[in-house]
């Protein structure tokens, strides 16, 4: 994740792909790779490498976000839904999630559900800024859940691993 935060996306491929070599059922390199080719803009490459990621550990939810935010890309408005909806199912509700969803209906042209999740982002963050001064830094309470923060991770993994848009709208 180093070459991606450094920009290098060639030399992040070449050290996913090499990881996947040695361990084709490393969910991370799966992930890491599908990061990579999502800033390459081949979403479709994106959703496949999360996909796997999400087969292999499939509460990785993390995963299921992306792959909603590249099937969103892609104007796969319906899949992208339901993708969200299992990371909110694996995870619970977060302001990213509620939101993108927000996004994906209004996308769809279902503004009462859009707003609705965009509401329900906003009680979420509110609930979380509210909650204590260090709510956003600190884990929930579902921490046995398979999240990258709550994993041992690889030496070559770093995070943030992914980076959260606060609108997909464009707006």
């Amino acid at each position: 994740m180093v070459y991606l935060h450094q920009g290098r996306i060639a030399d992040a491929k070449g050290e996913f792909t090499e990881l996947l070599r040695t361990d084709k059922n490393d969910a991370y390199a799966h992930f890491g790779l599908g990061m990579a080719l999502a800033a390459e803009e081949n979403h479709q490459g994106a959703v496949q490498e999360f996909k796997t990621a999400a087969q292999i550990q499939p509460d990785f939810s993390s995963a299921f976000y992306k792959i909603g935010l590249e099937e969103t890309k892609l104007k796969q408005y319906d899949e992208a839904i339901a993708d969200f909806r299992k990371q909110v199912e694996n995870w619970g509700d977060d302001y990213a999630t509620e939101t993108a969803l927000a996004d994906a209906y209004q996308a769809k042209g279902m503004l009462g559900r859009s707003k609705s999740c965009a509401r329900k982002s906003r009680e979420v963050e509110a609930r979380q800024i509210t909650s204590s001064p260090t709510a956003i830094l600190e884990k929930p309470k579902a921490a046995t859940r398979l999240h990258p923060e709550n994993l041992p991770v690889p030496s070559w993994f770093s995070f943030p691993p992914f980076s959260v848009p606060l609108c997909l709208c464009g707006g």
